[in-house]
């Protein structure tokens, strides 16, 4: 599959599919045009020069990418003396461990596998299982952000997915809504509308984008306050791991505002 990853301060700030790398990566870009600066770029497939092409005047640090066309190749390397161009190769992962190295010492864990040890709806509103690939797309999108985080993904064309907003790194998930990826989400559909032009007023455009979006924790919810903060915003779609001692009102507020979720038995901390 064609993906794209803008990477700032260890966080990805940008990610996206696309029926192109071109797609992937513009979509990425626009998860956050203002972050995308100095960035790192990750890419799934072997880079063509129309995707190279979109960098240009753009200031970004590192590309990485399993191998680059002839062309592509020149014209990154004509683009900035100081840009670090890596070749991957094939990708994969071959270690079961990984290593945080502190002073005096390195702690050893597994690598967290999977995105779900089941995958059930708790709701009256029901799931579509048209939204899964959606739900997964987010889901990993949210095990690679820092905690605590809460990720909002988007089906910007049909099968593609892009993140819509991200609030990330915080002492708790509501500010991860609330305060980082709400107005994230907000900056992102003004520009959607912007270049779109949709012939529907604003405030239904954004109201009716939003709907469609897939919200997914990092974790459970301690209260029942996000699931709150996301009714207030038009949000539907809510997956978290479900597991907290509070599940029960969680699991009534989402009723109350129609809003279908997801338990999947599985936290992402990442740390």
């Amino acid at each position: 599959y064609n993906a794209a990853v803008i990477v700032k301060h260890l966080n990805p700030c940008g990610i996206a599919t696309g029926k192109t790398l071109f797609d992937a990566l513009k979509n990425a870009w626009d998860g956050d045009r203002v972050s995308a600066y100095g960035s790192i770029i990750a890419l799934t497939k072997k880079v063509d020069l129309e995707t190279a092409s979109f960098l240009k005047g753009k200031f970004v640090e590192v590309i990485i990418a399993p191998s680059f066309d002839d062309d592509a190749l020149e014209f990154l390397k004509n683009k900035s003396k100081d840009l670090r161009i890596l070749e991957t190769g094939k990708l994969f992962t071959s270690e079961d461990k990984v290593y945080k190295f502190l002073i005096g010492g390195v702690i050893e864990q597994d690598r967290p596998e999977g995105l779900y040890e089941k995958w059930e709806c708790v709701t009256n509103e029901k799931f579509p299982e048209g939204k899964k690939e959606l739900g997964l797309f987010t889901i990993i999108a949210t095990k690679y952000t820092k905690s605590n985080s809460i990720v909002l993904g988007m089906e910007y064309e049909k099968g593609q997915f892009k993140v819509l907003g991200s609030g990330v790194g915080q002492p708790n998930r509501v500010d991860s809504l609330r305060k980082l990826a709400i107005p994230k989400m907000y900056e992102n559909l003004e520009n959607m509308w912007d270049e779109e032009k949709p012939n529907t007023p604003k405030e239904d455009f954004f109201k009716e984008k939003i709907s469609e979006c897939v919200l997914v924790s990092d974790a459970f919810f301690p209260f029942d306050d996000t699931v709150r903060v996301a009714a207030e915003h038009n949000i539907k779609y809510i997956i978290q791991s479900g597991g907290s001692i509070r599940d029960k009102e969680v699991i009534e507020t989402s009723n109350q505002f129609g809003i279908s979720m997801i338990f999947t038995g599985m936290r992402y901390f990442n740390h």
